[in-house]
């Protein structure tokens, strides 16, 4: 794991700098509408996979839901645990191994969190993984970039200066073997401290249809951004909302 990008990346002090302004408010409504549109009920168990520092499963909890978060990153979870009540913990987990069975109401896999593995193979060790936790009946909602509309953001912002707190973050992003890559280089005093770059498998829906169909889940509905309205190629994300239903033989 220590060769993965995301392993060192996310755990780095500068991650949670360059990106420490997330959009709270689009996520509190993106949730309000997603628990209503999947009639979830308070005391329902779901699980936030590769929650960060945890905003959405704070906004999960406020539902009165029985939350569990989980990411790979030790400093995220470190900074979630504070926000931790009787219906939130939090706990570093890798989404590539099983965690349970057969136990949510929901899971969530948010802001895409998906499509990061050098592999196909990890990529459905991963779903493999994310279906086995979910009731049977129960949902995944999978919230990931739409591929025409990165690519058209890649074309806008290749090159791109952000200054935090004094820190300087040269970006450029790039498509390039499929996969959406962004470099990340990061200056203190003018002098260059860390360098990364992170990379997202340019997945659309038949992907995600096809990893999680062969275990179980079936697409149920798609939607184009957090207001749940319909989804087309010009959206600006792919939110997939999957049912498990088990047949019997």
């Amino acid at each position: 794991m220590k060769n993965e990008w995301f392993a060192s990346w996310f755990d780095s002090k500068y991650y949670h700098m360059l990106y420490k302004n997330r959009n709270d408010a689009e996520a509190k409504e993106f949730i309000n509408n997603m628990v209503q549109h999947l009639q979830l009920k308070p005391q329902d168990a779901v699980i936030d996979i590769a929650c960060g520092k945890g905003r959405h499963s704070i906004m999960l909890a406020s539902h009165g839901l029985q939350v569990l978060g989980v990411d790979l990153s030790k400093n995220s979870i470190q900074h979630a645990q504070q926000f931790s009540t009787n219906n939130l913990q939090f706990a570093v987990h890798d989404m590539r191994q099983v965690l349970s069975s057969n136990y949510y109401q929901a899971a969530f896999n948010l802001f895409t969190s998906f499509g990061y593995f050098n592999t196909t193979h990890d990529n459905a060790l991963a779903a493999k993984a994310i279906s086995t936790c979910v009731k049977p009946n129960g949902y995944l909602v999978i919230d990931f970039l739409n591929v025409p509309t990165a690519l058209q953001n890649v074309q806008a912002n290749a090159k791109q200066q952000i200054i935090v707190d004094d820190v300087v973050f040269e970006i450029e992003r790039t498509f390039t073997n499929n996969k959406f890559c962004k470099s990340i280089q990061v200056f203190e005093n003018n002098i260059k401290v860390q360098q990364h770059t992170e990379q997202v498998n340019a997945l659309q829906l038949t992907d995600f249809e096809k990893y999680f169909g062969a275990n179980n889940m079936q697409l149920q509905s798609t939607f184009g951004n957090y207001n749940l309205h319909q989804f087309t190629t010009q959206s600006p994300r792919l939110i997939m909302v999957f049912k498990k239903i088990i047949t019997a033989n």
